[in-house]
């Protein structure tokens, strides 16, 4: 298992850590001619563009759908961030793009769970914002993670990249619209407007106004939180075994007929 940062490690995880990492990342075509399995089309695309290696399948990852209910709310005037706070996860996007929002809809409320290394970071720039309605609510346990996500109105994803991120996929589950920045690993499975909603990669403003379109009719919003359940499900551990078996199949049959 490699997390590939495509040229990208040494801004997100530093110099010496992320130099490392780019070079792992430079020679997975060559060790020993590997079948390299990517979690989702656009890591696979990066894949073969940075290596020209061209020997990759695609396997998108699975969530415990059975652990969320559809419980879409439209009355619900929380929206939530959950995830580490890390640089690559880019939660100061959402707070600058929350300050703006709020001046246009202060009965919201903002919900950031999580830790990590940018947390104190982003404490400062919420308090330098004059954000008043954001709570910084620390770590949180799978079940209140659940909770959460049923009671919240929507879930923002601002990375400035992803492999596949499951959390979206989660809130989809609990009936939870998702707001993504439009960038890899969320747009493999985000469609804006059709089961979530996409904003311009790192842009603050846009993301406001994405917000804002948003909560002018959040009725409107059950035929994208319908849509995004379905999407969810076929991202359930059954679908993903099927999908495994099948592509390791593939790969045992390909391998014999190749000796």
């Amino acid at each position: 298992m490699h997390t590939a940062f495509f040229g990208a490690a040494r801004e997100h995880i530093g110099p010496i850590k992320g130099s490392v990492i780019d070079c792992i990342d430079r020679t997975l075509p060559y060790l020993c001619e590997p079948e390299i399995v990517c979690a989702g089309p656009s890591t696979e695309a990066r894949i073969n563009e940075t290596s020209d290696y061209g020997e990759t399948r695609g396997l998108r990852p699975c969530i415990d759908i059975d652990a969320f209910e559809f419980e879409f709310d439209p009355s619900s005037r929380t929206v939530s961030y959950l995830g580490r706070l890390g640089r690559r996860k880019n939660v100061s996007c959402l707070l600058k793009a929350w300050s703006a929002f709020e001046a246009a809809r202060p009965g919201y409320s903002l919900i950031i769970a999580g830790t990590g290394s940018e947390e104190q970071r982003l404490k400062a720039l919420a308090a330098k914002l004059g954000v008043q309605n954001v709570e910084f609510r620390g770590f949180v346990s799978e079940r209140e993670k659940v909770r959460l996500y049923e009671r919240s109105l929507l879930s923002v994803i601002p990375s400035r990249m992803e492999g596949y991120v499951t959390t979206g996929l989660e809130a989809l589950a609990a009936g939870t619209p998702v707001v993504g920045a439009d960038t890899y690993g969320i747009n493999d499975y985000l469609t804006h407007r059709e089961n979530g909603f996409l904003f311009s990669d790192n842009d603050p403003a846009s993301l406001a106004r994405v917000l804002e379109a948003i909560t002018d009719d959040p009725e409107a919003l059950e035929p994208v939180a319908k849509n995004g359940r379905r999407t969810a499900e076929k991202h359930s551990r059954e679908a993903f075994g099927r999908r495994a078996r099948q592509l390791f199949a593939d790969l045992l049959v390909e391998h014999r007929s190749n000796r």
